[in-house]
């Protein structure tokens, strides 16, 4: 049953890869193809405000500024060029699509503590695109993300404890992080809460329930 259970969590997110978001690489897996913002410059911008990541000290990159400009901002250190930088990376909008260099980019931005660059590095590594492979640190950058509140950091992080990759299989943290991610309005995450409830006790959902009304955002 058990079994069962995980061949439909991963059907049904395979399903949702191309909804809503645009997907950076055509793959299969048991991890959404998709990333928590989009490419364009305004997505970008209201992703921030949601999941604002630490403001660095000097700012002196603006969206309407060049390649160029961009370049030297990132390397001085500004968290959202960066971010942006990675983004076009991972797109190939205006460079030639390089999953290295966004993977690179992505962790300058996720170090600084921004959350939705956590969360690109998580799914980099969780696909295997730019970076080995590797479920321990998608789980370890989703939590990064989750524990801010970044919605799909919250989704893939359930979904990891579900199937037990990258960390030990455990229902009840998985019924939690689906439960904060569905309380943000990811159906997808919903749907998922009820699957895996068929394989919990009673006493394990009203856990995962507590758990999640107790859960507080951490800052980065």
């Amino acid at each position: 049953m058990k079994c069962f259970v995980f061949i439909v969590l991963s059907t049904l997110l395979a399903a949702c890869a191309t909804q809503d978001r645009p997907v950076a690489k055509e793959a299969g897996g048991t991890l959404s193809n998709r990333l928590a913002v989009v490419p364009s410059q305004e997505s970008a911008q209201a992703a921030e405000e949601r999941h604002p990541g630490p403001v660095p000290a000097v700012q002196t990159w603006s969206p309407r500024d060049g390649l160029a400009e961009l370049l030297q901002s990132a390397e001085g250190g500004h968290v959202g060029a960066q971010h942006n930088l990675g983004m076009m990376y991972l797109f190939g909008n205006g460079v030639a699509q390089d999953y290295v260099q966004a993977a690179r980019w992505f962790g300058k931005a996720a170090g600084q503590g921004l959350a939705k660059a956590q969360y690109a590095l998580g799914l980099l590594y969780a696909k295997g695109d730019g970076l080995p492979q590797a479920y321990e640190d998608a789980a370890r950058w989703f939590g990064k993300a989750a524990g801010q509140g970044h919605p799909l950091g919250q989704k893939d992080l359930g979904v990891l404890y579900a199937e037990g990759k990258g960390v030990a299989q455990d229902y009840t943290h998985a019924y939690m992080w689906l439960t904060l991610a569905a309380a943000q309005g990811d159906r997808t995450s919903a749907q998922f809460c009820e699957i895996i409830a068929k394989q919990m006790s009673p006493e394990q959902v009203a856990q995962a329930k507590e758990m999640a009304r107790n859960w507080r955002p951490v800052s980065p």
